[in-house]
């Protein structure tokens, strides 16, 4: 097992735990305002892993969808949520689980964009490691703008607009940025995370080499590692 796979899997069964210890001791009977404070933690768990880590237009997303819209409308108790509906969206988590466990959400497109952004990572830090700063900075700042795009051509978010003039533009880096958090694919701490790197690539790119240091290019280096292994693309 990958990393990647490792980091997710771990976070998904932390999700499956919660629901497990909650599902014990849980008495629909007796439930209180605690009871549904822990019961909506357990179901926040659940969903947030569902909307981080299952694909785009995947089956554990149009189930869990169903489950969503169900659990904003037929509470049962003034202190309770459905419990079937948290034992089925467990059960699409654990199925999600055994998924990636067995590799079955890795495409041969995303293995070969992990190997190739893989190279250009180490390039990155070969130029970093000899003392240019600036030149590692530039190419990592293109390999992120280019799995920004890849993420968005994945989940189905369109690579261009059109002006007032009806000509079709390519959307900027940060434009795209902001469309994937909308998207859901990733949070807005990670938007906010990607902006300051594209602001160090930014100033690369443009002769400032001032505004930024070489400990900040290896932050971003290490940052956008673990970034790949998270969202592939």
């Amino acid at each position: 097992m990958d990393e990647a796979t490792r980091i997710i899997t771990n976070q998904i069964s932390d999700a499956l735990s919660e629901h497990h210890q909650w599902s014990v001791l849980y008495n629909p009977k007796s439930s209180t305002k605690g009871d549904l404070h822990r019961q909506m933690k357990v179901y926040t768990k659940l969903s947030d892993v569902i909307i981080r880590f299952a694909p785009q237009g995947s089956v554990y997303r149009k189930h869990s969808e169903v489950i969503f819209q169900d659990m904003e409308t037929q509470l049962t108790h003034p202190y309770s949520l459905p419990e079937s509906h948290l034992a089925r969206l467990a059960a699409i988590v654990d199925e999600l689980k055994d998924a990636y466990e067995k590799g079955y959400l890795t495409t041969i497109n995303e293995l070969i964009n992990s190997e190739l952004f893989s190279d250009f990572l180490e390039m990155g830090n070969y130029y970093l490691n000899e003392g240019h700063k600036d030149a590692a900075a530039v190419i990592l700042g293109g390999v992120l703008e280019e799995h920004v795009r890849k993420l968005c051509q994945k989940n189905g978010i369109a690579l261009t607009y059109q002006n007032d003039k009806g000509e079709t533009k390519p959307k900027k880096t940060s434009s795209l940025n902001q469309d994937l958090v909308k998207k859901a694919v990733y949070n807005e701490g990670q938007k906010k995370q990607i902006d300051a790197w594209l602001s160090i690539r930014n100033s690369a790119a443009h002769g400032k080499y001032s505004e930024y240091t070489k400990e900040q290019v290896q932050n971003m280096l290490d940052g956008m590692r673990n970034f790949f292994l998270l969202f592939v693309a």
